[in-house]
Parts: structure tokens; C-alpha cells; sequence
């Protein structure tokens, strides 16, 4: 594999960062847009019912998926070894051992996800769709070109896991196929972007494990791994505290009110709005995670 494919491109640095933030720019907004778009098309074909069970399957998959980032990417992205070819390698073989560890994780997660939201639908689309996760994968030699700052040629090969993924589910959701629909399309475009990355990648996939380099990712990823832990069980604690809340008596709810068991005070009645503070705070809290739930 010839210097040339794997390094930084000949040029001002900052220029290249202009020129990769446009490019970015450009692949989120197309993402988002296209995104919008399949999201209009494919609910004019599913019941709500349908829409639901994709719902509780995106819910449940988005959460776990956020506690899985350990910054693998990121830690290889900054690393200076002198064989690149083997430090990639090495990575790999950690995100593909983590995405497997993460499977299993799913497979115990989806069937109690159906229990507890009485929907044992949820099974079947669940266990199917967390194939993807293996796909993902496989889509990892992009980071050589980000790493190298071939933003154009990065973004192009993640962009054939959001078309064929539209494409897919457009197809089957007019052919009426329900939410299949939406998880054959999100397996096979994962799995379509692998293929291209792999037969793109400037390095020969394969497993190469080091004890030294797992002890060097896990110090990196440790910390990223707490921090999501935390802010993870702080927003569980605030959707707790906000039900709650909002299920409590609008008397319960002032604190400004219980202070004067008689009458409100001259102050109170003047500023009607200190004591709407706390219900509103529990309504809008409310609001905010049962639309995330």
C-alpha cells in the first residue's frame, strides 16, 4: 500500500479543515434531509400500530447504542504508530470484538424490552435488526481516510449505507411489508456500506489482538465509559423525578403554596408567576422524556 493513499494530502492543514468541514456540513444536512424525507414516504404506508413497534425498536437500540461508544475511532485517530497497516488492524479487531460483545448484550436486552412494554412483536424486528450491528463493523475502514483527512472519500463511502438503506425501505414499505420494511432496509444498507468500505479499505482486514494495545484503548475508553454512565443514569433520575412529579397534586407541586396553609401572602399574589415555577419545570421535564420513551 503506497504512502500516498494513507497520508494526509499535500496542503495548508487549515485549508484542508475548511475544506472537510464543508464537506461534512454538506453529508449531515444531505443525511438529515434524506432522513426527513424517507420518514414522510414510509408513514404513509404503515399503520401506527406498525410505527410504534419501529419506535420502541429505535428507543431501545439508540440507547444501548449510545453506552457502546468507547472511542475506539477516536483513540485510533490519534495514535502514531509506525506501522499503520497493524495499528488499524488492531483497532478492528477491538470494535469487532466489542460489537460482538454488544450483540449478546442485545439479545438479552430485546426480549426484556418486549416484557416490559407488553409487546412481544418487538422480538422478531429486534433480534433481526441487531444483525446490523456486525455490519457496522465492517464499515471501520473509514477511518483511515479520516484519519488522514480524505473527508470527500470517507463521506462517500458512508453514503452507501444511507441510500441503499432508502432505496430498500421505500421499496418494501409500498410493497407492504409493515415495519419489516424499516428493519430490512436499516440490515441491508449496513451491510451493503460494509461491503463497499471493505473493498475500499487501504488495509487488509485482519484480526490482530495485543495486549499492550487493548491495556492502551481501555485506558483511553474508561473514562468516555463512566462519563456515559453517568449522564445516562442523571437523565434516567430527571424522567423518574418528572413523572413523578407530574402525577403529583398541583398543591403537592408549589412549595409556596404549602408555606401558607391559610392564605397567600401579599408577595405570592403579587407574582402569580413564581409559584407556576415548579409545575412548569415538572411539565416541561415530563414532556421532554415521554417523548424520548
Amino acid at each position: 500500500m503506497s504512502a500516498s493513499t494513507t497520508s494526509a494530502p499535500a496542503g495548508d492543514l487549515r485549508g484542508l479543515a475548511a475544506r472537510g468541514t464543508l464537506v461534512n456540513a454538506a453529508f449531515e444536512i444531505g443525511l438529515t434531509s434524506l432522513a426527513l424525507v424517507k420518514g414522510f414516504i414510509v408513514a404513509a404506508f404503515l399503520s401506527r400500530s406498525e410505527y410504534g413497534i419501529w419506535g420502541i425498536l429505535v428507543v431501545v437500540l439508540v440507547s444501548l447504542l449510545w453506552l457502546k461508544q468507547v472511542g475506539i475511532g477516536d483513540k485510533y485517530i490519534q495514535q502514531r504508530e509506525g506501522d499503520q497497516q497493524l495499528a488499524f488492524q488492531k483497532a478492528f479487531t477491538l470494535e469487532l470484538a466489542f460489537n460482538g460483545l454488544f450483540l449478546v448484550v442485545l439479545a438479552v436486552a430485546i426480549p426484556l424490552a418486549a416484557v416490559v412494554y407488553g409487546q412481544p412483536d418487538l422480538i422478531a424486528p429486534g433480534l433481526v435488526l441487531s444483525l446490523a450491528v456486525v455490519a457496522v463493523a465492517f464499515q471501520k475502514p473509514t477511518w483511515v481516510y479520516y484519519r488522514s483527512m480524505r473527508f470527500g472519500r470517507q463521506r462517500t463511502i458512508q453514503a452507501v449505507d444511507p441510500l441503499v438503506g432508502f432505496v430498500v425501505t421505500v421499496a418494501l414499505a409500498i410493497a407492504g411489508l409493515g415495519y419489516w420494511a424499516l428493519v430490512i432496509g436499516a440490515v441491508v444498507g449496513a451491510t451493503a456500506g460494509a461491503v463497499v468500505a471493505v473493498l475500499a479499505s487501504p488495509y487488509p482486514l485482519a484480526l490482530r489482538y495485543d495486549r499492550g494495545t487493548m491495556r492502551s484503548y481501555a485506558s483511553f475508553s474508561w473514562p468516555l465509559i463512566l462519563a456515559r454512565l453517568r449522564r445516562w443514569s442523571s437523565r434516567r433520575a430527571r424522567c423518574s423525578w418528572a413523572r413523578r412529579c407530574s402525577a403529583w397534586p398541583p398543591s403537592a407541586r408549589s412549595p409556596w403554596r404549602r408555606a401558607s396553609p391559610i392564605t397567600p401572602t401579599a408577595s405570592t399574589r403579587s407574582s402569580p408567576r413564581r409559584s407556576t415555577r415548579p409545575s412548569a419545570r415538572c411539565a416541561t421535564a415530563a414532556t421532554r422524556c415521554s417523548s424520548r420513551s
